[in-house]
Parts: structure tokens; sequence; C-alpha cells
């Protein structure tokens, strides 16, 4: 079909700054699909471990444990819930600092980040929102890395903009 993506043999997809990738063929396992899993699932686990040594889990496994001592197992999943919930919320709120940074910026000069100059503000706070992201999931057993590659495969199969959506 004339327009139409081929994907059991696709053709290197040539991006605005002049990379070429290839195209994720659904049908198909992805070659580089169990690197990326190994690759993501190590650093996810060391985030996690970060974030837990740095104290970042004490009071949420405490108000779990509490939970479950006085509530039951019934409680202690709300619980969780809640404190999954509040992670989400934080992961929102770096994907707004990111969005600072670009408000930030001048056309051609990034806002460089304050913590890590040598990236823009930008860029530092999409790393702290897949940061974020990744120790939820590692404390959730979410399999994130093999959803993006479901969804990515997924994503190719749709149509343009998604049936006609502006944004």
């Amino acid at each position: 079909t004339a327009g139409a993506v081929h994907l059991l043999y696709p053709e290197p997809l040539r991006m605005s700054n002049q990379t070429e990738i290839d195209l994720i063929d659904p049908t198909l396992p992805n070659p580089h699909a169990r690197s990326f899993i190994t690759a993501f699932s190590r650093i996810q686990a060391q985030v996690h471990y970060t974030a837990q040594d740095k104290g970042w889990w004490e009071e949420r496994n405490d108000l779990v444990a509490v939970a479950r001592k006085y509530g039951g197992n019934d409680l202690a999943y709300f619980a969780e819930g809640v404190i999954a919930a509040s992670q989400i919320a934080l992961e929102h709120s770096e994907i707004s600092e990111s969005l600072e940074g670009i408000r930030a910026s001048e056309p051609g000069a990034p806002h460089p980040d304050d913590k890590i100059p040598a990236f823009s503000m930008e860029e530092a706070e999409a790393a702290d929102t897949i940061i974020r992201i990744m120790d939820r999931a590692e404390k959730r057993g979410l399999r994130v890395a093999e959803a993006i590659i479901a969804k990515a495969a997924m994503n190719q199969t749709r149509s343009r903009k998604h049936g006609g959506k502006a944004l």
C-alpha cells in the first residue's frame, strides 16, 4: 500500500538530527530489545538501591509495615498504592521542571542545569523523571523496559496522529 510502513524489512528512518534508526518490527524479536532490557533493568535496580541507601524508602516502608500490622494486608495494599500515587506526582514535578528548563532557554542556548552543567536543565530533569520512574518500577516489580519495547512496536502500527488527534 502506498505510504504504508513496511515492518518486516524496514528501511532506516532518518531523524531530524540526521541519525538513522531502524523501525521496530512488532512481529519479530527486536535484535536490540534484550540488551536494552538488560541494561535498563540493571540501571533500574541501581537507581532503586541508591534511593534506598539515601533514605528515601525508610518512611515509605515504615508506613506499609504499620498499615500491615494494624490494618492487615488490605490496608498495606492501600498504603502501597498511596505511595505509588505520590511517586507519580513527583515524576510529574520533574517533567514540569523540564518544561521550566525549556522556558528559561534562549534561542540556540539551552538553559544549563545547576547540578550537572554539561547538560541542559531540560535534559537533566527528563533524566530525573526517568530515574523516579525506575525507582518506583523496581519497588513495585514493574516491567518498564519490556513495556517500552512493546509500546514502541505497537505505536508503529497506529494511524497517523492516532486517527486525527490535533496534539
